[in-house]
């Protein structure tokens, strides 16, 4: 497995992924804006295809990080939050952070075990319930 930065030839694989992941996906025209304009912090995981994949604003934001069903478990999402936080380690970003749904605690858990803390509580970040702000101190 190898991560690296996403081509266009991938947005397909990315966006099944989502799919998969996601309560309220991504659409298609928003990962292609994320390919033109910020290619750099949007990388996937590969293993013969695309099997996971990381989406990374240069301010700190971890926008999106997921992984195929068929392939959780197997610290894919480990590696690719690590690229990631390396990526905005390699520009200067003192702090990442992430917005999480409460009550997604499987994610909250993978996110601490990495190191991040909840910073604030979301009231009514998502149109549906409230959300936490992780945090983590890059260095």
């Amino acid at each position: 497995m190898k991560i690296r930065i996403v081509e266009s030839e991938d947005l397909w694989d990315v966006a099944r992924i989502e799919n998969q992941a996601f309560k309220k996906p991504w659409t298609f025209p928003r990962f292609v804006e994320q390919y033109e304009t910020n290619k750099e912090g949007f990388l996937v995981a590969e293993d013969k295809k695309v099997i996971g994949f990381s989406v990374t604003d240069p301010n700190g934001l971890l926008m999106l990080l997921a992984v195929d069903d068929k392939h959780k478990g197997k610290g894919i999402g480990s590696e690719l939050l690590k690229a990631a936080l390396d990526f905005l380690k390699s520009l200067g970003v003192s702090k990442a952070y992430s917005h999480v749904r409460k009550s997604n605690e499987q994610v909250i858990k993978f996110y601490e075990k990495h190191g991040f803390k909840k910073e604030k509580e979301l009231p009514h970040y998502y149109s549906d319930e409230d959300g936490w702000l992780l945090t983590k101190q890059l260095g």
